[in-house]
This record gives structure tokens, C-alpha cells and sequence, in this order.
């Protein structure tokens, strides 16, 4: 990944910022400089926040919306974009985070939630874009394969937390290489194991519990409770003792079960018997109400006798009835049909007269028809002649037609003649007009390349101006500390003159001490120890009353050098910074002359400055405006000199149009002329007595209606004499058939009415013919009579039959009480559920005994199995989770592997950086914690030959040691990632405790080395760093806690150097 800009709104102290990778794409190593909390480390922030939505701030996390600015306006939103490009495509990342701002529309405030987009480019053409924030986070992650902590860790190395994980104890290293391998993995497995461990520990704990409730549950004897009890409690213990107990309660049940069984078997036999009388007592007692109901049933049956002797006979009477039926029915029928054919022949009768009639009169119709025959012929010959001359007429409004027609194309010819005139004088006045403001081109270009002239000058001037406001800046600060120092030189050396005065008032108590106590110390005879005289005439009177040590005395010397090295140090200070001073104030009036090269120095310079600021603002306010009009006038020319060409050729083609025009118009004059000869012609044509075609078509359609009438009329003739004289001959012949109908029917109706006499004569009883209609009727019933009345003589046979049987089974035995026998079937039973009952506990008990035995020898069992799961887990979970006595977990294992190919990268780093002499190792011998086990450091001394810890390490040593460290880690976690290569690396201060020999053998290392593969941004306060890395990018604030980014020249790099 190559990243190209990174653009911040409203982010941090940002208000809109753009960092251009891009400037610093040719050179190794470039330096971002600015003051303490300008807002250096917030441009990183922002590119973490593109890319995964959150920031890194004192080695913590916060989300985006925490950087939105103060001075952020109520409806502008905070917003990174970060463009990178990686594989020949371009991504452009957009995120917002969640943030509250005013209402577009109305009133009140809005809060947004974070959004994110990421198009993808290839060249300039969109491949893709994705606008959720969950498919943008996951196709970085999948296109970057790292997570933000490891993308920091390879990007960013933020202020003192490389060296902090070089000092950090193994607990602390685990940590933050767990976030960084993906390790987290090997530490929830020591967890799932140590859970395993723990309830496998307690399911051997809980036997010996579910034991103890198994055992109390049991239905002990009053006897054995007080035997048992004291060894509920841990039963496992006592396994021997439990076996007898268990082994005494089932003899004791079995004995139990045995006496039930013999009380069962007896109430089982009385039951039985009781049982048995009861069910005979209830079957007789059934029998004698079975023969009450039957001889009441037949009682019944003989009292409706003498209506079934009657319903017999009139069933006799039906069933005759229904035999004669088809005769009498054939008679009524016969009878009908003679009614119906007399009405039918006397109907046909007149229909026959009618029909004679029409026939009459249709001949006399056909005949007078056929007379007006001859004249009907005429006129239709006279009809075809008239329609022959009907194509004239149409052949003159053809010719009429064609003669408008030609005289509409000529006049529109004539007016596109007009027209064509019209836009070709239009045409040429265009072309004109557009030749007049094409030449004006070259004067605007002129124009154009005169105000770009001006443009850069103004852009120099402003830019000169900038950097003389800077050079006033430096110098007014310097001037400011000149004063300042002068003010502490004087109170310097008046502190030294007092220190001076001090220790001399010391000295001289200090003298005068001495020599008081050297006159005390003289002895007569003896030299002096000054002069070497052995005589003492005049010994020295001491004043002294306190003598002065020589510590006071060094005391006030050594109070009196640093106050007078303290005056000498500010002394030259202020020589240093009025000399600095002077010479800025040179290099402030060399930059103002090349500003403006005939201008005095001027002497207020703020307001000189502010006057000029306005000046230049003003005249690119005049030149905008200018260049803005010039470059209409030009877009205007350049269209004006495009349309020129354009529009003669239009103008030729007009010219060929009207041309043509003109031939088209006069080609429709002569066609217009021929078309008017024709019409005359076909006039002349048409006949004098029908001057239109119309009543031409009128009179041949009268010729033709009357000759289409005639033939109508006689065809409808001939159709009527066909249809009366078919509708004479029809009705003869009905009438011939319907008599002989009557007399066929007439011997039908005899016969029938014969065979009825014989068949009621015959009959007995008699039946006369008035009564059989009133049969007839009945007819349906017969059915259920005759059903009736075999039911009832079913019914007298069934009772008589069921009666005998029911009497021969009460065999004269007397009416049992079957209430006494219920009760004594009763008293049975409910002795034998007692019996019942008492068994079933019995067995119930026993086989609970008998279970708990069976469950005790399989609990002991599983406890033993249980336990020594428990113990195999216990030993896992201490080795996977470092609890033994290496103190090494398994991940810390995995993690030592890995941590020992970071050293080994780190390593081929650190031998540049310290020539050779350091080698970090990992520590081998195990500590006495695991915070302080597996991953603990050493380095290797070779000036000294020996290996110590790295806390050893200097302030520089141990930054060095951390730098090459922590960019080893990075570059591990990315080969092991798999994800893409991240060509570019910021490390955020730490240089300052480097001496200028390390400094330098850092900076060159990091150009050598690192620059080579990655794009190495330093953010620094190091004075030396601005001296030695050329390539920089400025932080500057502007007082309002906004800053801004700068790319300074190599000449404002130099002066600030200075």
C-alpha cells in the first residue's frame, strides 16, 4: 500500500488540511515538525479512522467523533478521506463519524450516524464502489489483512510505546503480541481446558452426593435408622458397612413380600366366589324382568286382532285393484286420444279452406308479374348504358384532384423558394458576426498570457511577502528574548557581585580566624610559622569571636563560581542572541529588499506588512475578476473561430438549397399546367343531361331498384304458390289420417272396457267400477300395509317364543337379593386391594433396595473413572495454562517462537545502529512468576562479552534497542498477516535522548535501511533533525487551537535551522 493524500475536515485542529504523501514519494526520509500539541500525531489518527473507523490516542483507543473540531462549524461535518493505491488501483476511502449538527432545514440540531465509502479506480475509470459501512470495514480488512493494532504497529510507532514494550514484563508483552499474531486462540483453549478440569473435579465430588441421596431415600425400618444415619454423610467411605446394610434390608423386604403374597391369595378366592354369586343373583333377577315385559308385549298383541283381520281383507281388496289397473287405464287413454283427434281433424278442416284460398290468390299475383316482364328488361339495359358513363366522371375529379394538388406544390415551392432566401441572408449575417469576434483571439490569448504573468507575479510577491512576515516574526521573538535576557544578565550579575562580596567577607572572617588561632598556637622559642622568628614581642589580638570553617569557606568560593559562570553564561547568551538578533534583523531587511527591491527598510513594520497583505489582496481580487472576463471573451472567441468554418459551409449549402428550390418550384409550374389542360379535357367529356355524377348515380339506381323490385316480387309469387298448394296437399292428408286415428282408438276402448266387466264380475267380494278410482288412489300404501301387517304376525310369534324360553330358564327358582350379594362382593374386593396393595409395596421396596445396590456398585465405579479424568485434566490445564513449574503456557510458547523471529530481524537492525555491539536474546532461565517468565529480554554486550538485562540500557541505547525492535515486530506481523505490503513507516519522537553520534548513525540507518523499502516519516522537536533531514512538512499553529500544514522551501528550512 502506497499512500498518496490524506485530506481532514473539521478533524482535530484542522479545519481543511491536505498531507500530499505524494511530495515525499522520490526521498527516504522526510521530517513532520511542529509544536507540542499542534496536532501531529492527530494526521495518523485520521488515517487509522479511514481506514478502520477508530483512532489511536495515549496508547488507548476512542472513536472518530472524539477529534470532531470545537471550532467546527454547527453544519459542517467532520470528515477523513484517504486516498492509497496498491496492485495498479487507485481506493479513495470517505469516513464521517457520528456527530451532531444543526438542521439543514428548521430549526433544533440532528445527530448523523457514522458513514463510510470506499471507491475503488482503475486509472480514471470506476470499478467500484461500496457505501455501507460493514462491506467498506470488510474489504479493507480483506484487501489489507491486517487489524487496526497491527496496521498501528506497522505504521505508526506512537511516543514511548516501542521502548514501553521493550521494558515490558512477559505479562504485558503477551498482551500486546496476542493482539498483534492472533494468539488469543491457544488462550481459550487453556481456558476450555481448565473448565473441563474443574467439571470433571466436580462430577467426582458429585458421586459421593448423589450416592448419599440414593442411600436416604430408601424406606428403612424403624429398626436399621438409627444404624444407617451416621453414614449418610460421605458413603464412599464406608462401602463395606453399606454393603451389609443393603444386603440386610433386602432379606428383611423379602420376608415382607412373602407374608403379602399369602393374605392376596386368600382375598383373591373369596373375592372370586363373591363375585361368582353375584353375577348368578343378577342374571336371574334379569330373567323374571325379561317375562314381565314379554307378557305385557303380548297382551298388547292380541288386543290389535281384529283391526289386523281387517287391514288383511282391504290389503285383498288393493292387491285386486292393482291387477285391473292397466285396462282402466288403457280405456281413459283410448278415450283421449279419440277427443284429441276429432279437435284435430276439425282444426286441419279450416286450415284447408285458408290454404285453397291463398293458393287462389298467389296464381292471379304471378300472372300480372310476369306480364311487366318485357319493361323491367328495358330498363335494365337502360341502367347499363348510364353506368358505363360513369368512369368519366370520376376521371374528371381525378383530373380536378391532380390540378389542386399541382398548384399546392407550387405555391409551397414558391414559399420554400422564399423561405431559402430568408435563411441565407440570416446565414450571412451569423457568419459575419462570428469572423468579427473570432479576430478579437489573438488579442485575448495576448491578454490571457499577460494576466498568468501577472498571476505568478503576484503568487511570487505574496509568497515573498509570507516569508518577510516570517523573517519579522523570527526577528520580533528574537528582540523579545534579547530584552528578556538583558533583564537577566543585570540580575545575574548583581547576584555574582553579591557572591563575590560574600565569599571575600568569608575569606577575610576566615583569615582573621587563622591568624587568631596561629597567635594562640605560638610558643616561645619556637619559629613562627609565617616569619621564622623565635621571638613573639607583639602577638596578634584576636577580634574574632565565631571562627570560619573551611567547608563554609569552600562553600562561599564555590556560590561565588556559579554565580559568576551563571553571569558569564547569560553574558554570552546575550552577546549570542543580540548578535543573532542583529543578524536577523540583517537577513529581515535582505528578504524586504528582495520583496521590494526599490523600497525603503521600513521602520513600523506590522503595519507596513498588514498595508501590503491588503495590497496584494487586493489586486488578486482586480486580476481574478480580469482573468474571469478574459476567459469568457476568450471561450466566446475560440467558439466564435469554431462556428466560422461551420457556417460557410452552411452558407454554401443554403446556397444550393435555394437552388434547388427555385428548379423544384419551376417544375411544379408546368405540372400545374398540364393538370389544368387534362380537366378541361375530361369536362368536355361528360353527358348533357346528368351535369354530375351524382345524378347520373341517382338515376341508374332508380332504373335499377325497379327492376330489383320486379324480380323481388316475383319470386316471392312463385315461393307462396309453392308453399299454399305443399300446405294444401300437408292438411289433406292429416285430415284422411286423424279420421281413421278415431276409429282405430273407438275398437281399442271396447275391447279394453269388455275385459274390465269380465274382470269385476268375477270378482269376490264385488267391486263395481265406481270404487276402483278410490283404489287406485291407496295404491302406494300397499307396500306399507303389507309391511305393517307381517310385522305384527312377526311380532305374535317372536313374544310367544321368547316367552317360553325366558320361563324355562327361572326353572320355578325364587327372586334373589341382589343387593346383599353387591355388598358382599364388595367387602371382597375391597380386602383384596388391601392385599394387593400390601404386595405391591412390598415389591416396590424390595426393588428400590435392589436398585440402590446395583446403583452403589456402578456410583464407586464412575467415581473412580471420575477421578481420574479429574486428575488427567488437572494436569493438562496446569501444563497449556503455565501453572507447573516452567511457568510457560502454551501460547506463551507459540508466542516465543514468534517473538524470537522479531529478534532475529530486530537484531541485522540494531548491529548497524550500535556497530556491532548489542544482540537481543531472549532471557532463558525461568522467574520466579510467570509475569516474569518466557518472554523477558536480554541483550548481548560484546564490548563487555557478557549478557544483561535490557533494563540495563541507557536512555539512548535502550531507544535505539526499541526502534530497531519495534520495526522488526512490524515487519514480522506483516509477513505473517499475509496481507499487503505497507510502504510507509512514522515514528513519533523519541530522538531526543540520542547523542549527535547516535542521532546521526539512527537517522542514517533509517534513510539506508528502511527508506529504501517504505516511505520513514519522523515527527520530532529535535533541533538536529531539522538541520539534517532536508524533506519536511511544518505543523503550524495559528493561536486559536487551529493549525494548518505547510511545506516549507529549502530556503525558510535554513533560516528556521538557524
Amino acid at each position: 500500500m502506497i499512500p498518496l493524500t490524506l485530506h481532514v475536515h473539521n478533524f482535530g485542529p484542522y479545519v481543511d488540511e491536505t498531507l500530499d504523501f505524494q511530495r515525499f514519494a522520490e526521498v527516504p526520509l522526510f521530517l513532520i515538525s511542529g509544536k507540542t500539541g499542534s496536532g501531529k500525531s492527530t494526521l495518523f489518527d485520521a488515517m487509522r479512522f479511514a481506514l478502520y473507523g477508530d483512532t489511536v490516542v495515549d496508547s488507548g483507543e476512542r472513536e472518530g467523533a472524539a477529534l470532531r473540531s470545537n471550532f467546527a462549524d454547527e453544519t459542517e461535518p467532520s470528515r477523513v478521506v484517504f486516498t492509497f493505491t496498491q496492485n495498479d488501483l487507485r481506493y479513495v476511502v470517505s469516513r464521517e463519524p457520528k456527530q451532531t449538527l444543526k438542521k439543514k432545514r428548521g430549526e433544533g440540531y440532528k445527530t448523523y450516524n457514522a458513514t463510510a465509502k470506499l471507491a475503488i479506480y482503475h486509472g480514471d475509470e470506476q470499478k467500484n464502489e461500496f457505501t455501507k459501512t460493514r462491506d467498506v470495514d470488510t474489504h479493507l480488512q480483506d484487501l489489507l489483512g491486517l487489524t487496526a493494532e497491527q496496521f498501528t504497529q506497522i505504521v505508526l510507532l506512537p511516543q514511548g510505546e516501542f521502548r514501553k514494550f521493550l521494558n515490558a514484563d512477559s505479562n504485558e508483552k503477551e498482551s500486546v503480541l496476542r493482539q498483534l499474531f492472533g494468539t488469543g486462540k491457544y488462550q481459550r483453549w487453556g481456558e476450555i481446558i481448565r473448565q473441563h478440569a474443574q467439571s470433571a473435579q466436580s462430577a467426582a465430588s458429585h458421586v459421593d452426593e448423589q450416592l448419599s441421596g440414593v442411600l436416604g431415600q430408601l424406606p428403612w425400618p424403624d429398626t436399621m435408622v438409627d444404624d444407617v444415619t451416621p453414614y449418610l454423610t460421605s458413603p464412599l467411605n464406608y462401602q463395606t458397612q453399606w454393603t451389609q446394610f443393603l444386603a440386610d434390608l433386602a432379606d428383611t423386604q423379602q420376608s415382607a413380600e412373602q407374608t403379602a403374597k399369602t393374605a392376596q391369595q386368600a382375598a383373591q378366592k373369596t373375592l372370586a366366589a363373591a363375585q361368582e354369586a353375584l353375577h348368578a343373583g343378577q342374571d336371574l333377577t334379569t330373567q323374571y324382568q325379561n317375562a314381565a315385559a314379554l307378557q305385557g308385549q303380548q297382551a298388547q298383541l292380541t288386543s290389535q286382532q281384529p283391526a289386523m283381520t281387517d287391514l288383511a281383507g282391504h290389503i285383498a281388496q288393493l292387491e285386486f285393484s292393482q291387477t285391473v289397473r292397466p285396462a282402466a287405464q288403457q280405456i281413459t287413454d283410448g278415450q283421449d286420444h279419440q277427443r284429441q283427434a276429432a279437435a284435430a281433424e276439425k282444426k286441419a278442416q279450416a286450415q284447408l279452406v285458408q290454404a285453397q284460398a291463398a293458393l287462389q290468390q298467389a296464381d292471379e299475383q304471378l300472372a300480372a308479374l310476369t306480364a311487366q316482364q318485357p319493361a323491367i328488361d328495358q330498363a335494365k339495359q337502360q341502367a347499363a348504358k348510364l353506368t358505363d358513363l360513369l368512369p368519366q366522371f370520376e376521371k374528371v375529379a381525378n383530373a380536378r384532384k391532380a390540378a389542386a394538388k399541382a398548384e399546392k406544390v407550387f405555391a409551397a415551392a414558391q414559399a420554400a423558394v422564399t423561405a431559402q432566401n430568408k435563411a441565407l441572408q440570416e446565414q450571412q449575417m451569423a457568419l459575419q458576426q462570428a469572423q468579427t469576434t473570432a479576430a478579437q483571439q489573438p488579442a485575448l490569448l495576448t491578454q490571457q498570457n499577460q494576466l498568468d504573468g501577472q498571476k505568478h507575479d503576484l503568487a511570487l510577491a505574496e509568497e515573498h511577502l509570507q516569508t518577510v512576515r516570517q523573517h519579522w516574526q523570527t526577528w520580533q521573538q528574537a528582540a523579545g528574548q534579547a530584552a528578556a535576557l538583558a533583564d537577566q544578565v543585570q540580575a545575574a550579575a548583581q547576584r555574582s557581585e553579591q557572591a563575590e562580596a560574600a565569599y571575600r567577607q568569608t575569606k577575610s572572617d576566615w583569615s582573621a580566624g587563622q591568624i587568631a588561632r596561629l597567635s594562640q598556637d605560638l610558643i616561645p622559642g619556637t619559629p613562627c610559622p609565617v616569619c621564622g622568628s623565635t621571638e613573639h614581642p607583639h602577638p596578634a589580638a584576636s577580634t574574632v569571636t565565631t571562627l570560619v570553617s573551611d567547608a563554609a569557606l569552600d562553600q562561599a568560593e564555590k556560590a561565588w563560581q556559579r554565580a559568576s559562570a551563571q553571569a558569564a553564561e547569560l553574558t554570552s547568551q546575550q552577546r549570542q542572541l543580540t548578535a543573532q538578533t542583529a543578524e536577523l534583523a540583517d537577513q529581515l531587511a535582505a528578504v524586504w529588499r528582495i520583496y521590494q527591491p526599490a523600497a525603503e527598510t521600513p521602520v513600523a513594520w506590522a503595519d507596513t506588512l498588514t498595508a501590503e497583505q491588503q495590497r496584494l489582496a487586493a489586486a488578486r481580487t482586480d486580476l481574478t475578476a480580469a482573468q474571469k472576463k478574459t476567459q469568457q471573451a476568450l471561450r466566446a472567441a475560440t467558439a466564435a473561430s469554431q462556428q466560422v468554418d461551420q457556417r460557410q459551409r452552411a452558407l454554401v449549402a443554403g446556397q444550393t438549397e435555394l437552388t434547388t428550390a427555385q428548379t423544384a418550384a419551376n417544375t411544379a409550374d408546368k405540372v400545374m399546367a398540364q393538370a389544368q389542360t387534362a380537366l378541361t379535357d375530361a369536362q368536355s367529356q361528360l353527358p348533357a343531361d346528368y351535369p354530375t355524377a351524382a345524378a347520373l348515380q341517382q338515376a341508374i339506381t332508380t332504373l335499377q331498384n325497379q327492376a330489383a323490385a320486379h324480380d323481388q316480387a316475383l319470386k316471392a309469387a312463385q315461393q307462396t304458390k309453392e308453399t299454399q298448394h305443399t300446405q294444401v296437399t300437408t292438411l289433406t292428408t292429416r285430415i284422411t289420417t286423424g279420421q281413421q286415428d278415431q276409429t282405430d282408438w273407438a275398437q281399442r276402448v271396447a275391447a279394453y272396457q269388455k275385459q274390465l266387466t269380465t274382470a269385476l264380475a268375477a270378482h269376490t267380494p264385488a267391486v263395481t267400477a265406481a270404487e276402483l278410482p278410490a283404489l287406485f288412489a291407496e295404491l302406494p300404501q300397499l307396500a306399507v300395509l303389507r309391511q305393517k301387517y307381517t310385522a305384527y304376525q312377526t311380532s305374535v310369534t317372536t313374544v310367544a317364543a321368547q316367552l317360553a324360553q325366558v320361563t324355562a330358564a327361572i326353572a320355578e327358582r325364587p327372586r334373589p337379593d341382589v343387593a346383599a350379594l353387591q355388598t358382599a362382593a364388595a367387602a371382597a374386593q375391597t380386602q383384596t386391594d388391601a392385599a394387593n396393595h400390601a404386595v405391591y409395596e412390598a415389591q416396590t421396596a424390595l426393588a428400590q433396595t435392589q436398585a440402590a445396590q446395583k446403583q452403589m456398585t456402578k456410583l464407586v465405579k464412575d467415581q473412580a473413572d471420575q477421578a481420574a479424568i479429574a486428575r488427567e485434566w488437572a494436569q493438562l490445564s496446569e501444563t497449556v495454562n503455565g501453572k507447573g513449574a516452567i511457568k510457560l503456557s502454551l501460547e506463551r510458547y507459540v508466542l516465543r517462537a514468534y517473538l524470537q523471529e522479531v529478534l532475529r530481524v530486530a537484531n541485522s537492525r540494531l548491529a548497524r545502529l550500535t556497530n556491532g555491539r548489542y544482540e537481543l536474546q531472549l532471557h532463558r532461565e525461568n522467574g520466579a512468576y510467570a509475569t516474569n517468565t518466557g518472554l523477558e529480554l536480554d541483550v548481548y554486550d560484546d564490548n563487555v562479552g557478557a549478557t544483561r538485562s535490557v533494563h540495563t540500557l541507557s536512555g539512548g541505547e535502550s531507544f535505539l534497542t526499541a526502534l530497531s525492535l519495534a520495526l522488526a515486530l512490524g515487519e514480522v506481523v506483516q509477513n505473517e498477516s499475509g496481507g499487503i505490503q505497507i510502504n510507509a513507516l512514522f515514528v513519533d519522537e523519541g530522538f531526543g535522548s540520542l547523542d549527535e553520534d547516535a542521532l546521526a548513525g539512527a537517522i542514517d540507518a533509517l534513510q539506508s535501511i528502511e527508506g529504501q523499502q517504505r516511505l520513514i516519516g519522523i515527527i520530532s522537536h529535535v533541533r538536529e533533525l531539522r538541520q539534517q533531514i532536508p524533506d519536511q512538512l511544518w505543523v503550524e499553529t495559528e493561536g486559536d487551537g487551529r493549525s494548518r500544514l505547510h511545506y516549507p522551501s529549502s530556503s525558510e528550512i535554513e533560516a528556521k535551522a538557524l
